[in-house]
């Protein structure tokens, strides 16, 4: 796997809303430019808040800021929900029951592997947000497997060898690629 040299790379993170609302415009604006297009899956790492020690001189200031913080995420989120015509309770990321953020990113990436077409990767992506920030996925039969395999199969692709791939721990090979690029 590598960065394409030619057409862009688009990283998406389907844990934001902002990047589901932002989707339909990017959509257009390929569909406009017929620029080939390379999708790559961002996980973020989960950090720990840390909290400022009785003794810690800035204290006061980082209590006011993160107050700020949370005050913007707050307006952002009602912002990104209205734009995306959803009730706020649907604005945070919920992966339904067997597709995770992990598992959404190792489909965009076997669709790549695979050389889908665009359209395909599109649905995808498309699905995956819906099931994420929609009503989600039908309720019988969760598995991670089962849940991916639906997904990727509703798109158009081939699931054949998609346990392989998996194993091969895609993600990784990913995240040092983008490092070396500094995304």
């Amino acid at each position: 796997m590598q960065l394409s040299p030619t057409g862009l790379n688009i990283c998406i993170d389907f844990s934001s809303l902002a990047t589901y609302v932002s989707l339909p415009a990017t959509v257009r604006l390929l569909r406009e430019t017929q620029v080939p297009v390379t999708w790559w899956p961002l996980i973020k790492e989960v950090t720990t808040q840390r909290t400022a020690s009785a003794d810690d001189p800035q204290a006061e200031y980082k209590a006011r800021r993160a107050r700020a913080k949370a005050m913007f995420a707050r307006a952002e989120l009602k912002r990104n929900c209205a734009l995306a015509g959803i009730p706020v309770s649907q604005g945070e990321p919920v992966f339904p029951d067997g597709v995770g953020q992990t598992d959404a990113a190792i489909g965009l990436l076997w669709l790549q592997q695979q050389k889908a077409n665009p359209e395909s990767v599109l649905a995808y992506v498309d699905s995956v947000f819906g099931a994420v920030f929609g009503p989600g996925l039908e309720a019988h039969n969760r598995t991670p497997a089962n849940d991916l395999n639906k997904l990727l199969s509703d798109a158009g692709a081939s699931i054949d060898g998609l346990a392989a791939f998996r194993a091969e721990d895609p993600l990784a090979k990913v995240k040092l690629m983008l490092e070396e690029v500094s995304l």
